[in-house]
């Protein structure tokens, strides 16, 4: 007998007027001194139901319409020393919506996860590893809202957060992966200050290593631990090319014309503030020695010192840039 389906959720408010003046305070997050109404969070929330979570994200000033042609829609952070007059950074055509979290029964240093594929060339496992969210690893969901030099794009995203000097912001495109096609929404009413994405956590993306071509990953399932959930928000740069680039007219490309390139450049809000630390000292975290090694698909041992299951990393004492755990848990 099938158990019951399990839905989580969590709701959290945050306080307004206090997103960064990301030149200005070189990330100094003490210090706010710019409203950008279009970024500063005031309410978030994360649901599951079945395969599916669901963010919403609230701000304090509207959200630009998809397909609005007017470039000044986004109202981001000021220029230094400009008060409320609308004369924003010039530079910043954007931002992204996240809700980031962590999944306490598969982001923990195992390879005893379901593997994502078979390879096809050694029929081996590839395994759907995940680093340990007690090391600063977050998975989220949200919405890039870029403006492309003519009109308003929006592009629901799932993704992962690496805390290491080599990783960032890493995620996949659910619009522009075919084998996401169907497992993904957002809504977003005309001038409104909210927006909400639902993507299904296992994720399927294009892989020819694969027997089937298709890799499975596991974001998240029902009867999982969900914790550390925290929202934040950022402002994004695109460079406008002068010329598109014609991937068009490439058939074996199978994409659009490039217009514009860029992506995450600052944190702008986040919340609440004990799930996000920008940091002053470097790198949140560094692999240390008990963490796994590349093994090429097994053709290389595994490391000898590596245990699993456990947290490997060795976190920056001196405080720097990643996610905490900011208390809110709920079971998906």
């Amino acid at each position: 007998m099938a158990l019951p389906a399990h839905a989580g959720t969590v709701s959290v408010s945050d306080s307004s007027g206090d997103t960064l003046d990301p030149i200005l305070t070189q990330n100094d997050q003490t210090t706010f001194r710019t409203p950008a109404p279009s970024a500063d969070i005031t309410s978030y929330s994360l649901t599951s139901s079945g395969r599916n979570l669901t963010a919403t994200i609230t701000v304090s000033g509207a959200i630009p319409d998809e397909g609005s042609t007017d470039p000044t829609a986004y109202r981001g952070p000021l220029a230094t020393g400009v008060v409320n007059s609308g004369q924003e950074y010039p530079a910043f055509v954007g931002g992204s919506y996240l809700v980031a979290y962590a999944d306490s029964n598969k982001e923990k240093n195992s390879y005893n996860l379901t593997p994502g594929c078979t390879n096809a060339a050694t029929g081996k496992p590839i395994y759907d590893f995940q680093e340990h969210w007690a090391d600063g690893y977050r998975d989220y969901i949200g919405v890039e809202v870029t403006f492309d030099g003519t009109k308003w794009n929006y592009t629901p995203e799932i993704g992962r957060f690496d805390p290491t000097a080599d990783g960032g912001f890493g995620f996949v495109d659910v619009a522009a992966e075919p084998n996401m096609a169907g497992k993904f929404s957002y809504s977003h009413a005309a001038g409104s200050n909210s927006i909400t994405v639902t993507i299904n956590t296992d994720v399927t993306t294009s892989d020819p290593t694969c027997v089937g071509g298709v890799y499975h990953s596991d974001w998240g399932n029902t009867g999982d631990v969900i914790k550390a959930v925290t929202a934040f928000s950022t402002t994004d740069q695109v460079v406008v090319l002068p010329v598109a680039i014609p991937l068009s007219a490439v058939p074996v490309a199978e994409q659009s014309d490039i217009q514009a390139i860029g992506g995450f450049i600052y944190t702008e809000d986040w919340a609440n503030n004990s799930g996000y630390d920008l940091g002053t000292a470097g790198p949140y975290s560094q692999e240390g020695p008990t963490c796994p090694t590349p093994t090429f698909g097994g053709t290389l041992p595994r490391n000898p010192t590596f245990v699993d299951g456990q947290p490997c990393n060795v976190i920056n004492p001196a405080g720097g840039a990643g996610f905490r755990d900011s208390g809110t848990t709920f079971v998906f």
